[in-house]
């Protein structure tokens, strides 16, 4: 079998393509999201292949809650798509907060304590580079968390302040 990966909000529109894409590839995809709503996985997956993807439902601003499903699961990689949209944001800037920075926070410290090198990440990534702006592709190699995630590097000031070893990096994923 290819790589564990986790994938938060993989019940939404990309987290669904993405793994049919996981699983086609022969890797196994956990998905981490609030609620288990497969009714996207059903327009593309068979009840076999919705069958073999694992769920934790979590909240992603619940710090312990995704420390232990990452220490759980011991996924190679985390792709990161968990988030509120800007309507939402905007009616609820303390549920945007929440979810947008604070889970994004959650799953940096755990990708920082658990997660392995991806190294086929370009690979998953490439098809869908277009409608992908706002994914974070999360991996460690040696002892150093890389995070792609573009248009984010304003965080990189406030990362640094608070002594985090994580940088946000633009990549460009094209063939």
């Amino acid at each position: 079998m290819g790589q564990k990966i986790l994938i938060t909000g993989g019940c939404g529109f990309f987290g669904t393509w993405i793994i049919k894409r996981l699983l086609d590839d022969g890797d196994q995809p956990v998905v981490l999201d609030l609620t288990k709503n497969t009714k996207r996985w059903e327009m593309i997956l068979s009840p076999e292949e919705i069958a073999r993807v694992p769920f934790h439902s979590v909240k992603i601003d619940d710090t312990d809650a995704v420390l232990a499903v990452v220490a759980a699961e011991k996924p190679d990689a985390i792709i990161h798509l968990a988030a509120l949209q800007v309507p939402t944001c905007r009616d609820n800037p303390l549920a945007g907060a929440k979810v947008n920075v604070i889970g994004t926070l959650n799953v940096f410290e755990a990708a920082k304590a658990h997660v392995s090198f991806m190294r086929r990440a370009r690979r998953y990534l490439v098809p869908m580079r277009n409608m992908l702006k706002r994914t974070w592709v999360i991996t460690r190699r040696s002892n150093r968390p890389r995070i792609t995630a573009p248009s984010k590097c304003a965080m990189n000031p406030a990362l640094k302040r608070i002594g985090s070893p994580i940088r946000f990096q633009v990549s460009v994923f094209a063939r």
